[in-house]
This record gives structure tokens, C-alpha cells and sequence, in this order.
């Protein structure tokens, strides 16, 4: 026998289903892109602590990082921070 309403609920257990592993994706893309932007933003503006924290120990005589290295580490925070915002924005683009 063939009941409408049971393959009609189906359905929409089925698409909301969907659309709540789409939702799902869509605000891990929005945090992590936050998280990232964040994080970028620190890297071009703290290219000092930065170097403090990752290469300072490995030199006896450095006591600051070189131009070429702050501008670098600028440069690739910027790029960073720049991916961030496309991480949040995509979701919204894509939909």
C-alpha cells in the first residue's frame, strides 16, 4: 500500500538533514576563517614577539630580527589575515 505522507516526511527528514550538515560546515568555515584572520592579524602586527618566540633562541648573538625578516613576517601575516576573510566570506559567496 502506498502512504504519501510517509514518503513526504522522508523527504523532508532528508533535506533538513542537508541543510543542517550544510549549516554545520558553514559556521566551521566562519570560525576557523575568524581564528585565522586573528591570528594573521597578531603575525603582521607583533613580527618582533613572533621572532622572539620561534627564532630568537637559536642564535647566540641576534638580539633582534633583521628588516628583511619583520617585513617578511608582515608580509605573511597580511597573506594570512587576507585567507581569513576569505574563510568567511566563502560560505556566504558559495550559497
Amino acid at each position: 500500500m502506498y502512504y504519501p505522507k510517509a514518503d513526504y516526511l522522508e523527504k523532508v527528514k532528508a533535506i533538513t538533514s542537508y541543510f543542517r550538515k550544510e549549516m554545520a560546515n558553514m559556521w566551521w568555515s566562519i570560525g576557523g576563517g575568524i581564528i585565522i584572520f586573528a591570528l594573521g592579524m597578531f603575525i603582521f602586527l607583533k613580527p618582533g614577539l613572533i621572532w622572539k618566540l620561534t627564532e630568537k633562541w637559536k642564535s647566540y648573538r641576534a638580539d633582534e630580527p633583521s628588516e628583511f625578516y619583520l617585513k617578511a613576517t608582515k608580509i605573511g601575516g597580511a597573506l594570512f589575515a587576507l585567507f581569513g576573510i576569505i574563510m568567511i566570506m566563502l560560505p556566504f559567496i558559495l550559497e
